[in-house]
């Protein structure tokens, strides 16, 4: 699926992740049947749980994608960076009201090496990143940075949920 930061915030890219938004959600349920999907599962738990529920969210009046299915081959890597919705939305009220955002990873497959999730405790605000940036995508220096907090090697089926805010990389 096609994630928000690659939109770039242009209109003609952000019509595109809206419009196929759907489409993936039911890709990856088609893979995952006949279980739900770890996303879908989680999103059924949090609304019976949470007081408030758990929904999908909404930007510019239509709903967001949930879920993306990512297979690393050979050495790719993730390099250090944030997810914070309002740099990917500048324009957006709705995307200025978040107050933080979570993301859930769920391993589904895990590789020979590698594919360690790094996690730093720092959340650059928007100045700070700047400063940061390697000026490709929104992708950090590594060398501004300290040593990550923390690095953690995820079991099959593991569920890791971390503040997307914090600066986050895979290996």
């Amino acid at each position: 699926g096609m994630t928000l930061f690659e939109t770039q915030n242009k209109k003609e890219l952000l019509e595109r992740y809206y419009r196929e938004a759907r489409s993936t959600m039911l890709s990856i349920r088609r893979i995952c049947a006949p279980m739900l999907t770890p996303m879908d599962r989680l999103r059924l738990e949090l609304e019976e749980l949470w007081p408030i529920g758990a929904h999908i969210e909404r930007m510019h009046g239509r709903k967001m994608l949930v879920g993306i299915a990512r297979m690393f081959e050979d050495a790719h890597a993730l390099e250090p960076h944030q997810d914070v919705i309002h740099r990917d939305l500048p324009d957006s009220a709705d995307a200025h009201r978040i107050l933080s955002q979570l993301t859930a990873n769920v391993y589904l497959r895990l590789p020979k090496q590698g594919g360690e999730l790094e996690l730093w405790e720092s959340e650059p605000d928007d100045a700070q990143a700047a400063a940061l940036y390697t000026g490709h995508h929104d992708f950090y220096d590594r060398a501004k940075l300290p040593p990550p907090t923390a690095v953690v090697s995820a079991t099959l089926g593991e569920l890791l949920l971390w503040r997307t805010q914090r600066v986050h990389a895979v290996r």
